[in-house]
């Protein structure tokens, strides 16, 4: 229920493969205003029921209200209904309200972390927070520790994930279970569109090199440096390109300070299957972050036979060997947990890389072997254990 779409979408369809009847419920803004259900087959044994609401501040309570409505007709209607998992604590009042009428375990996937890392820096630094920065932050404590106190086990996406939440949210360690994220690397793997690719580049015009940076434009993504890092290595190499696919709130900066170079291109955010023919067109891709609960991009990225450069941030750290399956810049840590990464090192890993051609691909390729250890079935059978495990707790069995 709720969040995280891609990483929903495809652990609904991990499970499916694996026999299981999916049902995911989720939310979007009503255009014309009209609270409405829509119900989509999207593939055998996964049922998606869309919720349209009203934006506006009425919108997470109308959300939780048809939640309850739509899961109770699922529950009611005579299907076995074995686990309900949650991924995101806006849904708490609804998870509460299920519990309460039915004996059926919940599970929860902890997805993000930044809030009260961010936070506590602050706190720690003497920065002055707003009023709005301290509502998120309590809201977001408060809401998190509850729903994994609501819930008999909680999926962490990484080893440092399951650090993370024991520390902000007081979660015992007997809840936790690691299942790190999965892509669908069948799909990412499959022979690239070469004409598809070449159109793209056209369009674009990139010439040499390309190097990606895929997510969203925030501080903590580590962009800002990266951006440092590019207009360096754009005017040393006249002969790479830079494509920054996507958006946020560092987009106006980012713009304003590499206008001035020719080879950098910014695509605005689309929709995930679109994005793969921008892996397919690069030979870098760069994941600067300063947290990084898992990693998908990474993972993605190397699927796709991409070098890939990545911070030692949280997942990320977890899943490159440096100078195995790709390189890692150093994340520098203060006294009081402030994260910041350098945009030298960047730099000085882009320009070997993107000379080192013979090294780049070898890197390159045993990423792709690295990518297969994240793959969908990998994390669907992982979660699929939790929910057994966590079926257990109320004798229950998880069934095809």
């Amino acid at each position: 229920m709720g969040g995280e779409t891609i990483h929903v979408n495809t652990l609904a369809h991990g499970l499916a493969e694996r026999g299981h009847k999916i049902f995911v419920i989720f939310p979007r803004p009503a255009v014309n205003g009209t609270t409405a259900v829509t119900l989509s087959h999207v593939r055998p044994r996964v049922d998606a029921y869309c919720i349209w609401l009203p934006a506006g501040d009425g919108y997470e309570k109308g959300f939780n209200e048809m939640l309850v409505l739509v899961a109770r007709q699922i529950i009611e209607s005579g299907r076995a209904v074995d686990v309900i998992h949650c991924h995101s604590n806006h849904c708490l009042p609804a998870i509460r309200s299920l519990s309460e009428a039915y004996t059926i375990p919940v599970v929860s996937t902890v997805h993000a972390i930044h809030v009260p890392m961010v936070y506590e820096v602050k706190r720690k630094k003497g920065v002055a927070v707003s009023s709005g920065e301290e509502k998120q932050y309590l809201q977001n404590v408060s809401r998190t520790s509850a729903l994994c106190c609501s819930s008999e086990r909680i999926v962490a996406v990484s080893q440092a994930m399951t650090r993370l939440i024991q520390k902000y949210y007081r979660v015992h360690a007997e809840k936790l279970c690691l299942v790190h994220n999965g892509v669908d690397v069948k799909k990412l793997v499959a022979p690239r569109d070469d004409n598809q690719v070449n159109r793209l580049k056209s369009k674009l015009g990139l010439k040499g090199r390309v190097v990606l940076f895929s997510g969203r434009m925030e501080p903590i993504k580590g962009v800002c440096r990266f951006a440092e890092a590019v207009k360096e290595v754009c005017r040393e190499n006249r002969n790479v390109s830079v494509v920054l696919l996507g958006n946020g709130s560092a987009d106006r900066w980012l713009r304003s300070y590499l206008n001035s170079l020719a080879n950098v291109h910014f695509v605005d955010w689309m929709p995930w299957d679109q994005t793969i023919a921008f892996y397919h067109l690069a030979d870098i891709v760069v994941v600067p972050s300063l947290i990084e609960p898992f990693g998908l991009v990474a993972v993605e990225a190397m699927a796709c036979r991409n070098c890939v450069i990545v911070s030692e941030a949280d997942g990320l750290d977890e899943i490159v060997s440096d100078g195995v399956n790709g390189l890692k810049v150093p994340l520098f840590v203060d006294r009081v947990g402030d994260r910041d990464i350098s945009a030298q090192e960047i730099r000085d890993r882009l320009v070997w890389a993107l000379e080192e051609d013979g090294e780049r691909d070898e890197l390159a390729e045993s990423g792709i072997s690295r990518a297969w250890e994240f793959s969908c079935d990998r994390m669907a059978k992982g979660v699929e254990a939790v929910y057994s495990e966590a079926a257990g707790t109320h004798g229950h069995r998880v069934g095809g």
